[in-house]
């Protein structure tokens, strides 16, 4: 049997039905019903009932599923040929948080271009919940995040670590959390003090969240965004204490007009792409570029 008539099934499994599906691939249906016959005479079984409406039968989910597996990989074979025989073109869909985006993608993107000039990479700025949606979701090749190396159906390759930091305002209302020696009597007093935060829905936000529970603290919350740049600016106007990764005080140059703090806390920054029985060479050199980057910047 070969891919073509499994290409038709899933476009009969897609549209409901096979007068639908016919006119989507532009063949009659007289043409699509003879492959469908031919492929339940081949398997010896029904794998759909017509009426009184479209439904799979347990053996067309089955075989559903065979096929979507089947195509897929004649995709990739193709794909791998392709790339063979001449110069990589197309589009790589990157996804990242927005201010990670801004330190490390001018410099990688120019050392991709150099490389690789006639792809394009188009980035998606996102939550690290949404990258992992996304990612899994087949709706990015790379997502670069918090992603852990749990999840059975991604290829997960550390960049780096970062350590949470407390972000405090040079200011004289801070003076004694910035002259304090005892981490444990520092968590006594914080919860005087207002916050500036991220939503649980990026990294930050939640390992915040994560602080605070540890530490038995309820504070007050002054404001609430996903933009680590719009938060570090209040808090270097004095809005309030911000817990933040190290790499944004590295890269934004912060550290001058406030006092970071170390919590003793880190977690790693991954490079994730989904598991294939053939590997697209971008995906693959595209992770390299981004460990490059990370080994000169160091």
């Amino acid at each position: 049997m070969n891919i073509l008539p499994m290409k038709y099934y899933l476009a009969v499994v897609k549209y409901g039905g096979i007068s639908a599906a016919a006119k989507e691939l532009f063949i009659t249906q007289q043409t699509l019903s003879t492959h469908i016959a031919a492929m339940e005479k081949e398997l010896g079984c029904i794998l759909f009932e017509r009426k009184p409406v479209f439904r799979l039968t347990d053996s067309g989910t089955s075989f559903c599923r065979y096929c979507e597996n089947m195509v897929a990989l004649d995709e990739q074979m193709h794909r791998e040929f392709a790339e063979r025989k001449k110069e990589p073109a197309g589009t790589l869909r990157v996804g990242i948080s927005q201010t990670r985006s801004r330190i490390m993608m001018p410099a990688v993107a120019k050392e991709w271009r150099k490389r690789y000039p006639k792809v394009c990479l188009e980035i998606h700025e996102m939550t690290n919940e949404q990258l992992i949606r996304a990612i899994m979701d087949g709706k990015l090749e790379v997502a670069v995040g918090n992603i852990h190396d749990e999840i059975p159906e991604l290829q997960v390759e550390s960049l780096h670590q970062e350590n949470v930091m407390l972000l405090v305002p040079d200011r004289e209302e801070y003076c004694e959390l910035k002259q304090m020696q005892d981490m444990d009597r520092m968590w006594q007093l914080l919860g005087r003090y207002t916050f500036i935060m991220h939503t649980d829905r990026d990294i930050i936000g939640r390992y915040s969240k994560r602080v605070f529970e540890e530490h038995g603290l309820i504070p007050e919350i002054a404001v609430v965004s996903d933009n680590a740049e719009t938060c570090m600016d209040m808090c270097r106007n004095g809005m309030g204490l911000y817990i933040c990764p190290d790499f944004l005080l590295e890269n934004l140059k912060a550290s001058n007009q406030c006092l970071a703090i170390p919590l003793h806390m880190e977690y790693t920054i991954s490079a994730a792409y989904r598991k294939q029985a053939y590997q697209s060479r971008l995906v693959e050199e595209f992770v390299q570029t981004l460990k490059r980057w990370e080994k000169e910047k160091t």
